[in-house]
């Protein structure tokens, strides 16, 4: 239970991570 819940936040904030790297980079 404790693993799948800390991949999956690591999951969304490499994915959110990511997301806000290309957007700054297109600025």
């Amino acid at each position: 239970m404790y693993c799948s819940v800390a991949s999956f936040i690591l999951i969304l904030m490499s994915k959110f991570y990511i997301t806000c790297h290309s957007n700054c980079k297109r600025l």
